[in-house]
């Protein structure tokens, strides 16, 4: 249990992370606003987007707050039905979980997701969204190296046979 309340401090930290960054955005930069950081290769850029990742629109507000709800609650069930020795996959799940709610606020307030980093080329996102990417990230190496290490335990066991 332990383990779980951890996770969801987890996931309110990054929510509380998030909503006080765009505040802070919201306070001192007007929409569409550029300020350098590190030249043209880190910038703050003040967007509101409408769509989901990548600026890519499939769907209305409603649409984009009733799937990242859905998607919150079946993060939130994963959470809870992990066993507690399995605190890495718990955790990853908590950084998609405290990420999909700060940019749900946002769809349920705004009606858009307020993005503001842009490094490179890369799309304009927000703390939220580097928090999703990292738990995506981590979760495909825990879930490929868990099925690697399935696959060698079972090859071991058709070696003895």
């Amino acid at each position: 249990m332990k383990n779980k309340l951890l996770a969801l401090g987890i996931s309110g930290l990054i929510v509380i992370v998030d909503q006080i960054t765009k505040m802070c955005v919201r306070y001192f930069m007007e929409i569409d606003q550029t300020v350098s950081v590190f030249g043209k290769l880190v910038e703050l850029h003040y967007i509101l987007n409408p769509g989901m990742a990548f600026g890519f629109e499939v769907g209305n507000r409603f649409f984009y707050i009733f799937f990242t709800s859905l998607a919150c609650l079946i993060v939130l069930i994963f959470l809870f039905k992990l066993d507690d020795v399995q605190r890495w996959p718990r955790y990853t799940l908590a950084f998609i979980l405290g990420g999909a709610i700060g940019n749900l606020i946002d769809r349920i307030f705004v009606g858009k997701v307020l993005d503001f980093i842009k490094v490179g080329f890369w799309p304009i996102f927000n703390v939220a969204d580097i928090m999703v990417t990292i738990g995506m990230t981590v979760l495909i190496i825990i879930v490929l190296f868990e099925k690697k290490q399935d696959d060698e335990i079972f090859d071991d066991e058709l070696e003895i046979n």
